[in-house]
């Protein structure tokens, strides 16, 4: 079992910019110290629409919902400021640069940080970053861009010379520098709702990661069901399902009492939730989704979404260490693939006090109970 933190740089702007990086880089140390796994941040664009208050919240508005548009470099400084923790994306967005870039730039990060990057890979949806970026309109080409990205990926991390022919890139013999410290490859995670993506990914040697960060029985029933089908199709093309690590991300809220942890719980999830909606604006485009389960249509309420984050709290990292151990081994019962857990720390910008607190108190009372939480992170480099 593998234990990271998931850091979400959310800027509402009560306070600098400068101040939410610091922040972060000052968890990635903090995690290092503690003896976590790795630390993966989000990629997400754009001021929000300062005029839409989501489901009547009235919290305040929320001037961005990621300070991280570019992670890679985030995660590079991160690297020079920690000597042991592994550095991931959750998840890079494939479709909205060029690959070769994405490549090359990935693998300086990997080459300087001493083989420390996990490469979490996603398509990307959401207008009007179609328009702005130049990738292509439409579900289907969409996918096709995604699937020649990661191969050619894939071929430029070979440290051979290769040409490619495709519907959306096209380019003749070279051969990219650097090359990936990690050897066969850097480890690769994908995040898609598209099922033939996530079954190809499994038939490539990708695997997957949850990033919900919300569940209960039914989100449990339904990665439970997907995992079945990823290592069905992994297995049909000769490789090895149970070798892979499975990330899920889940919110992190530990303190010395359960009362502690659920008030904090509480109001950052809410926050957290109108902080996510303020951003996407589903319930503005046909419907409201959270976690594991759904409201459709444009009229949820807070008290509904208040009532789905009690649910869902059930489930994820949040009571005194005593009540975390009970529920992370509960919830690794019911899916028993999972074996890397992420904490979602700063889910709707609690306290930086807490954030630390919490995390210590996760580090040393509650994943020490777990085989392996210790395990190096640095993977062997050839």
């Amino acid at each position: 079992m593998k234990f990271g933190i998931c850091l979400t740089p959310h800027w509402s702007g009560k306070t600098s910019q400068a101040e939410v990086y610091d922040q972060m880089i000052s968890r990635m140390v903090l995690a290092d110290e503690l003896g976590f796994y790795s630390a993966w941040t989000t990629e997400h664009h754009f001021a929000n629409d300062p005029e839409y208050l989501p489901f009547g919240w009235e919290g305040g508005r929320f001037r961005a919902y990621d300070l991280a548009p570019d992670p890679l470099t985030l995660l590079t400084y991160g690297a020079a400021r920690t000597k042991n923790l592994r550095l991931g994306t959750g998840v890079l967005l494939v479709n909205y640069e060029n690959p070769m870039r994405l490549a090359e730039k990935a693998a300086m990060l990997d080459v300087m940080s001493g083989g420390r990057l996990e490469l979490g890979l996603g398509r990307g949806a959401q207008a009007p970053h179609s328009d702005v970026y130049g990738v292509p309109a439409g579900e289907q080409a969409g996918q096709e861009r995604y699937r020649e990205a990661l191969e050619i990926i894939m071929l430029a991390w070979s440290g051979k010379r290769f040409a490619y022919r495709g519907k959306h890139f096209n380019f003749g013999e070279l051969e990219v520098v650097p090359t990936p410290l990690q050897r066969p490859i850097v480890p690769l995670y994908t995040s898609t709702g598209n099922i033939d993506n996530f079954l190809e990914a499994a038939r490539i040697g990708l695997s997957h990661v949850s990033t919900t960060g919300a569940w209960g029985p039914a989100g449990i029933a339904q990665y439970n069901e997907k995992q079945e089908k990823f290592a069905a199709a992994a297995r049909e093309a000769g490789r090895d399902p149970d070798a892979l690590l499975y990330p899920v991300h889940l919110f992190m809220y530990v303190a010395q009492s359960d009362q502690e942890a659920e008030e904090r719980a509480e109001e950052h999830m809410l926050n957290f939730t109108a902080h996510v909606e303020a951003h996407y604006q589903r319930q503005r485009h046909g419907g409201f989704l959270l976690g594991s389960g759904a409201l459709t249509g444009l009229d949820a309420t807070l008290d509904e979404v208040k009532a789905m984050n009690r649910k869902a709290s059930v489930t994820n990292l949040i009571g005194s260490p005593k009540t975390v151990t009970e529920k992370l081994e509960a919830f690794l019962a019911q899916v028993p693939s999972v074996n890397y857990i992420h904490g979602i720390t700063d889910a709707g910008t609690p306290p930086p006090a807490f954030v630390a607190k919490s995390m210590e108190l996760f580090a040393t009372q509650v994943a020490p109970r777990f085989a392996g939480f210790r395990d190096t992170a640095v993977s062997e480099a050839a």
